[in-house]
């Protein structure tokens, strides 16, 4: 019966009809990214979940079958979006949240440098199975996986971590649990800024069509901030930015009603040469998930958590945030933000030698947070 499940599975993602039980996922067109479309297949087909190098060690369908009947009797089971990267532990869990593209795979690569103890879980997006909808709304994808972890931990403290665009999602779920009266003892955020008004209003206005005033202020600010941005640490060039920031935020108050909504945007919605250079970077047939996830960013306006936050950064962002370490999280918080440097940048940080020290002050910031309770 397993066996037979598998054989539709593999089917329905490589797209062959012919296909018998020693035949090999990788020698039949398989790839990195449809073994991971496959491990969630097997994850909500089979409600369990199985480590994420298993399908290169068990290739073909016989091998896998074999590999869920064993696993049926005494696996625990997850929920879809959670992706267990080490299960067991005495300390608390750490929840990592999915950059844009889905996936959790660098935490992944990371996890043998945190303490053995300590439980990691990743929550992956909603998408990668054909059968799932993408979750349109920052919000509304934090509701899920807030869903997702309580299933893992019924109640805080939580401890979260998200990179790049990750952090946002980390960022609203932390917000959502503590209306509802939960604590998040932990917030960590790994090299992302706080979405800067500025590039908000100008994606959001020439998603619509710019006016010829909105296009003509779009192209002068390029113009300024390129050449003051030739000295990014002088007082004119950071006060320039901080200034454009706060009209745009004026901006946006007044023009919210005209601004397009996720769901009034379709996938011509325009970013500029930006979304192109980034989706290109990704397999076509996710795509359409990336696409999703922009717009749901570019839309997102973050609110306030009262506590206190850890920016792991590579460095400061001079372009929207000159002369703030912080990188624009200050304003998001009335508590302290820990600025921690981290080696590499936003490329490499997850690669040796750098992941390893990111692991390890990351490890450090837990250990620090739960002594202090």
């Amino acid at each position: 019966m397993n066996q037979e499940k598998l054989l539709q599975i593999w089917k329905d993602i490589l797209d062959i009809e012919s296909l018998s039980p020693d035949d090999d996922f990788f020698r039949c067109g398989g790839n990195s990214l449809s073994a991971i479309e496959l491990l969630v297949r097997i994850q909500r087909t089979f409600h369990l979940t199985i480590d994420p190098d298993t399908i290169y060690r068990n290739p073909t369908i016989r091998q896998q079958a074999l590999l869920i009947a064993q696993k049926l009797g005494n696996n625990k089971k997850y929920h879809p979006l959670i992706v267990p990267i080490r299960g067991e532990g005495t300390l608390h869990p750490l929840f990592c949240f999915h950059p844009l593209g889905g996936w959790i795979g660098k935490y992944q690569d990371i996890s043998p440098f945190f303490d053995q103890g300590r439980p990691l879980f990743g929550i992956r997006a909603k998408g990668f199975d054909a059968a799932e909808r993408p979750s349109l709304t920052i919000k509304e994808a934090a509701r899920d996986y807030a869903d997702a972890i309580k299933t893992v931990q019924k109640e805080g403290p939580y401890h979260l971590i998200g990179y790049s665009a990750g952090a946002l999602y980390a960022f609203e779920l932390a917000c959502q649990f503590q209306s509802r009266g939960e604590t998040v003892i932990f917030l960590g955020i790994i090299d992302q800024s706080v979405p800067s008004p500025q590039k908000r209003l100008f994606t959001l206005t020439k998603g619509q069509g710019s006016t010829s005033k909105m296009a003509y202020g779009y192209h002068l600010y390029h113009f300024i901030r390129n050449r003051l941005k030739t000295n990014p640490d002088s007082r004119v060039y950071s006060l320039f930015v901080r200034s454009v920031s706060i009209c745009s935020q004026g901006l946006l108050w007044l023009t919210t009603s005209r601004i397009l909504t996720e769901s009034q945007a379709g996938d011509d919605y325009v970013f500029g040469g930006e979304k192109d250079e980034l989706v290109a970077m990704f397999p076509e047939e996710q795509k359409s998930l990336v696409k999703i996830q922009m717009r749901a960013l570019y839309n997102y306006q973050p609110g306030r958590f009262s506590g206190d936050l850890t920016l792991f950064s590579t460095g400061p962002d001079t372009e929207f945030y000159p002369g703030d370490p912080t990188r624009g999280w200050n304003s998001c918080i009335p508590g302290k933000t820990e600025v921690i440097d981290v080696p590499g940048d936003h490329g490499t940080l997850f690669q040796e030698p750098f992941g390893r020290v990111l692991a390890q002050k990351i490890e450090e910031s837990l250990r620090r947070v739960d002594a202090h309770g």
